[in-house]
């Protein structure tokens, strides 16, 4: 996705005055687009456009994070729209936003569970 596609993304999540003061596109990741916005109130974002088009598997994911957090899983809080749905379609693609965490990207044999790892 490009500048302005984020950027008008942004917008949707936080109104018309939001404005992203920087957008890095993160390498990280094996199947979506993943970008850290910095908006102009200081307020860091970590944007997800996904490869897929079926908004089932999004709300999975997104309903997940969120029940996990709930009960006290240190995750990133799911970002909900103006109109509190949880991801959108933009341009044709569906996105979901989360707050950005500084940290390292956890390694492969953490992304592939302990199991995985071992096997290696």
């Amino acid at each position: 996705m490009n500048d302005r596609g984020l950027r008008g993304l942004i917008r949707c999540y936080f109104g018309p005055a939001a404005r992203a003061t920087s957008v890095s596109h993160m390498e990280h990741g094996l199947e979506n687009e993943h970008y850290r916005v910095d908006l102009s109130d200081r307020r860091s974002c970590f944007v997800k456009i996904y490869r897929t088009t079926r908004a089932e598997l999004v709300a999975t994911e997104v309903e997940l994070v969120t029940a996990l957090r709930a009960r006290g899983l240190r995750t990133p809080a799911v970002i909900a729209t103006r109109d509190g749905d949880l991801f959108t379609r933009n341009r044709g693609r569906l996105a979901a936003l989360f707050e950005f965490v500084e940290g390292a990207h956890p390694g492969a044999e953490v992304q592939a569970g302990p199991g995985a790892a071992a096997a290696h």
